[in-house]
């Protein structure tokens, strides 16, 4: 086995990994970013992800009538030519031409046997480690960020989604803290960017919903303790999904805003946290949101819009204003 394996890349390629391990934050316990840790999980769910599409699609081929009458000898042939082929073909290096960056992959005792598998089944006599592993992150790099997501935090998400299946409390960390989860279901956000596990914070006073990204989450542990959920905790779950996900954690509300032209230019291009609103009028609208949304995307606004009926969101928001305009006085 190798002690070590430089990948040249192209540099949307490089910077997309690197923005990818701060997005999901592999972090060694100084704070600094864990590159090595992140690449060595990565590439040893990716491959395993593929391996499972390309058996998915031999069986696919195999059943298809046309092959029916081929003998087995010849059907296998097909089925590998096939593999190799759609392999080929979606891990060309057909958009670059410039290879500038790089990443040097130390693996560890954990993927050492991976590596060694690796090199047996796709690189002996066919290619080098450097051009099969650049080929695997070309193709990683252009999924949607929630499906890297999934990647990259492939053993938690198995374990959380058994959780959520099967009923059972979980305990699992974050960077900062200990969680108990009653865990109900993973959902995308909005935009699709992150997952996040929604569930009741079992550790709450009255067992409040939360909703943690699962690309914070580590070391879960699936108790023996089970929950079942009420009617009512399953239509607050409902309601949650109508909204935005990542803020279930917040208190409801729905609250008047007047707003002025240049916010109506506003809100036509900042779609990004958007909470559902309604027109009442030409320069009203009703927002239904938790508080942190409505803070998080309302903030930037500053003074086109006036809060008309919510004492407490006046305060915030005129609190967060106040606080920054002290930092630029003498």
């Amino acid at each position: 086995m190798t002690d070590k394996i430089k990948v040249n890349l192209s540099y949307y390629v490089y910077k997309t990994i690197l923005h990818d391990m701060y997005r999901f934050e592999f972090f060694k316990s100084n704070g600094e970013v864990n590159k090595n840790d992140f690449l060595n999980t990565v590439i040893y769910n990716f491959y395993y992800n593929k391996l499972k599409k390309r058996a998915e699609l031999r069986e696919k081929l195999a059943n298809d009538a046309i092959l029916t009458d081929v003998s087995a000898r010849n059907r296998n042939r097909m089925l590998d030519a096939c593999s190799v082929i759609m392999d080929d073909y979606y891990n060309k290096d057909l958009h670059y031409h410039y290879h500038d960056a790089s990443f040097t992959i130390y693996p560890t005792r954990m993927t050492n046997d991976f590596f060694d598998q690796i090199y047996e089944n796709e690189i002996k006599d066919k290619t080098s480690y450097s051009s099969f592993i650049r080929k695997l992150l070309n193709e990683y790099a252009y999924l949607p960020q929630y499906v890297r997501e999934s990647v990259a935090k492939r053993s938690e998400v198995i374990d959380l989604s058994a959780a959520c299946e099967n009923g059972r409390v979980v305990v699992f960390k974050t960077r900062n803290k200990e969680h108990r989860i009653a865990p109900y279901r993973i959902i995308r956000n909005f935009e699709e960017t992150f997952s996040y596990l929604l569930g009741l914070d079992m550790e709450s006073k009255g067992l409040k919903p939360i909703s943690i990204k699962v690309s914070k989450i580590y070391n879960v542990i699936i108790t023996k303790a089970k929950y079942k959920f009420s009617k009512e905790q399953k239509e607050k779950f409902e309601d949650i999904f109508r909204h935005r996900v990542e803020f279930a954690s917040g208190e409801m509300v729905r609250v008047r805003i007047e707003v002025t032209k240049r916010c109506d230019k506003m809100l036509g291009f900042k779609f990004h946290n958007q909470p559902p609103m309604k027109q009442i009028s030409e320069n009203i609208l009703e927002v239904s949101t938790t508080i942190p949304n409505f803070l998080s995307y309302f903030i930037p606004f500053g003074k086109e819009i006036k809060i008309l009926d919510n004492p407490e969101l006046k305060e915030k928001m005129a609190s967060f204003y106040s606080s920054a305009l002290e930092n630029y006085k003498d």
